[in-house]
């Protein structure tokens, strides 16, 4: 199974990869259109070595420090023109460093995680000379398919919510809404997951919510001409208690304010977009790494 997911990530990205409308944080209420496949794949990158206790910064003893490669390739396909259907599949790659008691601990894997059927339902749009408002409604369902018994140098387990997948289904339910012009764009989105869980881990509902506005630098006239849109955005993001065994985790959850931007430019039907994310404030439960600032690219086209 987990060659055949990493496969067909890999093939995902090598599909002629167009324009798409929407930072790299949150989601568009856009969809592709009646019999349109569109690929779309991001990367994003984050690390940290700064430890917090609640809002606070404290010592970090054993040096421990992380970093992770996430890349997540999602294939949608146009039932109509109100409604897609997804298919997302995770890669995550991941390192973890620390020195306990003068040993050196590492923790390694590059991992499929758990794939996500989803569909989006756009239930409002209106639209006028050189504008368009719309809004919509997505759900996903979770699967099991990562992997839940990676195990560090010393051969021990890497703790449960670090793991590439979840061991468990799950489910998303989101609500994305929109306004564009020739001129910018506001976005705004919120989304909600939750897993199942089993015994031995069950992660905690976990919340996102983004705000963007993007305007263009140059708007294309045409498909063939090229356009580049410069977006800045708020995003918030919450995450309960994990249970671990049947017993809430005091060291997890979080709460974090952020601010993003994101560069796009497209041609033909191409889209690329850059973009960076940088933490205003955070807030944890317990003792635990903060994440610094994450950077994202991404390419995709419809077709």
């Amino acid at each position: 199974m987990k060659q055949l997911l990493v496969m067909l990530a890999l093939l995902a990205t090598l599909v002629t990869i167009a324009p798409a409308h929407e930072p790299l944080w949150g989601e568009a209420a856009s969809t592709v259109g009646d019999r349109v496949w569109h690929p779309d794949v991001k990367f994003g990158f984050m690390s940290s070595n700064r430890l917090l206790n609640g809002t606070g910064r404290v010592a970090n003893p054993t040096g421990l420090k992380r970093s992770m490669i996430e890349q997540f390739t999602s294939i949608d396909y146009g039932v109509g023109p109100r409604l897609n259907l997804r298919m997302e599949l995770p890669v995550h790659r991941f390192q973890q460093d620390e020195t306990i008691g003068g040993v050196p601990v590492t923790a390694r894997y590059t991992e499929p995680g758990d794939v996500m059927l989803g569909a989006k339902y756009r239930y409002y749009l209106r639209g006028g000379r050189g504008f368009k408002k719309q809004q919509a409604v997505s759900f996903g369902l979770m699967l099991p398919t990562g992997e839940t018994a990676r195990r560090d140098s010393t051969g021990a387990l890497v703790p449960a919510e670090h793991q590439p997948g979840t061991g468990s289904f799950g489910t998303m339910v989101g609500w994305q809404a929109a306004r564009e012009t020739t001129k910018d764009s506001l976005w705004l989105s919120a989304m909600a997951r939750n897993s199942l869980g089993t015994r031995r881990f069950r992660p905690a509902l976990d919340v996102e919510a983004d705000a963007s506005y993007g305007r263009w630098l140059k708007f294309p006239k045409s498909i063939p001409d090229l356009g580049t849109m410069l977006t800045v955005g708020l995003h918030a993001h919450w995450h309960g208690r994990n249970r671990v065994a049947g017993t809430l985790d005091p060291n997890s959850g979080e709460s974090q304010f952020a601010m993003h931007s994101t560069f796009i430019a497209q041609q033909h039907q191409y889209q690329l977009r850059l973009g960076v994310l940088i933490p205003v404030t955070q807030g944890v439960n317990g003792v635990q790494l903060a994440e610094r600032a994450q950077v994202r690219f991404g390419i995709e086209k419809f077709f």
